[in-house]
């Protein structure tokens, strides 16, 4: 067998279980890969447009949970037949699904923002927002 091989790791280079675990762990020896704001704005708006598709049911829903609450306080007219027909089960589903997409959301713009320290993080937050809720409002009111 040729030097400096193992059998059990048919690797050239790797000698033991110790070295191999050694290569593949993380330490801190190696730094962080860091985002330029620029980079991040270039990753953020592609992705937070992708992300309105699967969003533009929950903000539908918190669309129709503000016409029945504008509704309820007196504020606007609400068609009586979407209370009678269960609009509160629709509307705790979309509570809900809302919830769930919101922490998608922001999970996955924390994952690209935590790389960034020179990105300003106000604008950045308010440009998903309206990322996020735009299309979809548009794709509810005006566009079907």
């Amino acid at each position: 067998m040729a030097e400096g091989i193992s059998p059990a790791f048919p690797f050239p280079g790797v000698e033991t279980d110790r070295r191999l675990a050694r290569v593949i762990r993380h330490d801190d020896r190696v730094p962080r890969r860091e985002l330029r704001p620029g980079q991040v704005w270039l990753i953020g708006v592609p992705l937070n447009l992708l992300l309105a598709v699967p969003c533009a049911y929950p903000v539908a829903f918190a669309m129709l949970a503000a016409q029945v609450i504008a509704g309820e306080l007196g504020w606007g007219e609400v068609d009586p037949t979407l209370v009678d027909d269960g609009a509160e089960i629709v509307i705790g589903l979309g509570v809900v699904s809302a919830l769930f997409a919101g922490l998608v959301v922001f999970g996955v713009n924390a994952l690209v923002t935590s790389r960034a320290p020179g990105l300003r993080a106000g604008g950045y937050w308010i440009a998903v927002a309206l990322l996020i809720v735009v299309p979809a409002v548009l794709y509810w009111t005006v566009l079907r």
